[in-house]
């Protein structure tokens, strides 16, 4: 316990308080060593080895289901809770008039296969409860890694982003993203990354028990984005997203009519638009993009949000306190130093939080 108590961790996206924290390589292998100690201690490593397995190649894969296939890795009593499997790879025909580069089919001969990370998933994954498919250059799930997942008994988070842009066309399938969303009727928390998805895709009766999610502003998603969030507005009640514009993508233009079913209750930006915060009761920034002109910002958010009662901010030093606070600034401020990730604060209703790149 002590050891994993000074064990280092490495988040996947600090910018996301959905994410889990997997441990660094080098962790993981003085943690292999130890089960060299005792029998007793090989019985027990593998609960705190595998409680997160991140597979970043194709090498890694096919290790994994080499050597621990008929472990206690792949048994009923699975220590294996956070899986992340990045570079995916599935394809589905493509126009042939698509010029498809050479680098893409370099990097598709690198990428883990779809039909791999669904063996996986059936193998290991029984326990889980948190998933993430980091798609290559493709945005799809095929029909096995559909039933892998619906294999899953208590799956809480999900996680889907493509990390590729090129070409567009290439193994593209919004109706295979809506039927992996509607298998997963526990999911609490879906984290998005996804551009063309298209408009009105999710199935009905999908996503019953969605508390929070997290999403990348993809203009060409628009309207797929506000439907997750106008079906699950009964139970939302936090919404984060991340944006390169923070001016032009707001929520009113993102969430077009849901926007009116929620209360903005906590704010992570380095730009303020008044107009968002009437219910704001938190705000986080940066310290070094806060100072005075943040000062300024306070006291006007007195007059408008009626009772701002928290400020965050974030520093890689200690910072020390302004000299001047304005009077009636709020009341307890938070400084931050361990992780750029935004601050929810536990409320009832729904809190929206922004992160600009």
């Amino acid at each position: 316990m002590f050891y994993m108590a000074i064990a280092a961790f490495k988040p996947t996206n600090a910018t996301n308080s959905g994410e889990e924290r997997f441990l660094v390589i080098r962790t993981t292998i003085h943690l292999q060593r130890l089960r060299l100690i005792s029998r007793n201690w090989a019985r027990v490593v593998p609960y705190f080895l595998f409680d997160s397995i991140r597979l970043q190649t194709r090498g890694m894969a096919h290790r994994l289901l080499d050597t621990w296939q008929g472990s206690i890795l792949s048994s009923a009593d699975s220590p294996l809770r956070y899986l992340s499997i990045e570079d995916l790879f599935g394809y589905s025909p493509a126009d042939p008039e698509i010029h498809i580069p050479d680098s893409v089919m370099i990097q598709c001969a690198l990428s883990i296969p779809m039909y791999t990370g669904a063996k996986i998933i059936h193998t290991f994954g029984i326990n889980i409860t948190s998933l993430s498919l980091i798609f290559g250059n493709c945005m799809m799930v095929s029909d096995d890694m559909i039933e892998a997942v619906k294999y899953i008994k208590c799956l809480d988070k999900l996680t889907l982003i493509r990390r590729y842009d090129w070409p567009r066309q290439l193994s593209t399938d919004s109706n295979s993203i809506a039927e992996l969303l509607s298998v997963v009727p526990t999911l609490e928390s879906l984290s998005v990354s996804l551009p063309y998805l298209e408009p009105h895709f999710l199935l009905d009766g999908s996503l019953p028990c969605l508390r929070h999610f997290w999403f990348e502003y993809f203009a060409s998603s628009r309207y797929a984005l506000s439907q997750i969030v106008r079906a699950a507005s009964r139970t939302l009640n936090t919404i984060e997203y991340e944006s390169e514009d923070p001016v032009t993508n707001r929520p009113a233009g993102i969430l077009g009519e849901s926007q009116f079913n929620l209360e903005c209750r906590l704010f992570r930006s380095s730009a303020l638009n008044e107009g968002n915060v009437v219910n704001l009761r938190g705000n986080v920034v940066k310290y070094d993009e806060a100072s005075a002109t943040w000062e300024v910002k306070l006291t006007t958010l007195l007059d408008i949000g009626n009772g701002v009662s928290h400020g965050a901010q974030e520093a890689t030093s200690t910072p020390k306190p302004p000299a001047t606070w304005p009077a009636g600034a709020p009341r307890r401020l938070q400084k931050n130093q361990e992780t750029s990730s935004g601050v929810i604060c536990p409320v009832q209703n729904t809190s929206i939080v922004q992160s600009c790149n």
